[in-house]
């Protein structure tokens, strides 16, 4: 459990926010891995 939900409160970053992070993050390495080219981050159906 989070301090935030231990106090009651929502976290700063919840987890739509945090997986948009690591989605991104994600694309990044693997488009540096493959010399810079685009890649797309598809949306969920979130």
């Amino acid at each position: 459990m989070s301090g935030a939900s231990r106090k009651g409160r929502n976290p700063a970053i919840d987890l739509f926010e945090s997986l948009a992070y690591a989605a991104s993050g994600n694309a990044e390495h693997q488009s540096a891995l493959k010399g810079g080219d685009t890649l797309v981050i598809r949306q969920g159906d979130c």
